[in-house]
């Protein structure tokens, strides 16, 4: 035989918080909280041969012999065409760092 060791007052009580929670999950996905997506121009510094090159999709914005000059050009677009995001390659194409300018879907705790 099984006993449940949950008395009548507790799991009514349980079933209430679960009920609270599960009823404001659902008002924050009704509200759209999750749903806003920002229209953003995404800019990337990527490797082109000997240069780098900053793309605004595939259109070429700007082409450097140095990185880190490229780099500095490209914060200042994306900061002066908000909202807008900053990714950046490495010379094997990996993404190295993202920045995002206004409005970050998933900005960080604390």
């Amino acid at each position: 035989m099984i006993m449940s060791l949950e008395c009548g007052v507790c799991r009514q009580t349980s079933r209430r918080r679960f009920e609270v929670a599960v009823r404001g999950d659902r008002e924050r996905r009704d509200s759209g909280w999750k749903e806003t997506i920002v229209q953003r121009t995404v800019y990337r510094v990527m490797p082109a041969g000997q240069k780098w090159e900053l793309r605004e999709g595939e259109r070429v914005v700007a082409s450097h012999d140095r990185k880190e000059d490229l780099v500095n050009q490209a914060r200042q677009t994306a900061r002066d065409s908000k909202p807008s995001q900053l990714v950046i390659h490495d010379g094997e194409g990996r993404v190295e760092d993202e920045s995002t300018y206004q409005d970050d879907p998933f900005p960080p705790a604390g």
